[in-house]
Parts: structure tokens; sequence; C-alpha cells
């Protein structure tokens, strides 16, 4: 999943995770769109560093991402 928008004050952001990263996987599970992101994070994982793989620039990558709440 390609990401188009990250606030830099959010939890994405915070994590590092920068615009053109493509999420590959959230806690070792596969991510191709939203609805796999947002199965991977449900309102049990608020709070939680979970690891998060990208590729950046083709390169693959792990970071962790604390998750914060969605907003409405």
């Amino acid at each position: 999943m390609l990401l188009v928008t990250v606030e830099d004050d959010g939890p994405a952001g915070r994590g590092g995770l920068t615009l053109g990263d493509i999420i590959i996987a959230i806690q070792d599970r596969p991510v191709q769109g939203l609805d796999d992101l947002r199965g991977s994070l449900g309102p049990d994982s608020v709070g939680q560093a979970i690891p998060v793989r990208i590729l950046r620039g083709g390169q693959p990558q792990a970071v962790t991402v604390t998750v914060g709440e969605q907003s409405a």
C-alpha cells in the first residue's frame, strides 16, 4: 500500500514513515490495501508499538510505529 500522505506529527510520521513508502506488512500480516491495513489495526492496538515492513526506494526496511486513535 503506497503512502500518499503522511502527517509529520501523526503516528506514521513519528514512526519514521515517509511519503512514497510502500507498506508491505504489519505485524507480519501482508498489506495489499486499506482493508488489510484497517484489519491489522484494531482498537486494542492503540498505544502499542507494532512492527511495520516497508519498501523505501525499492529496499525493504523495518520500522516500529506506535498506533494512535483513528480520527473521526
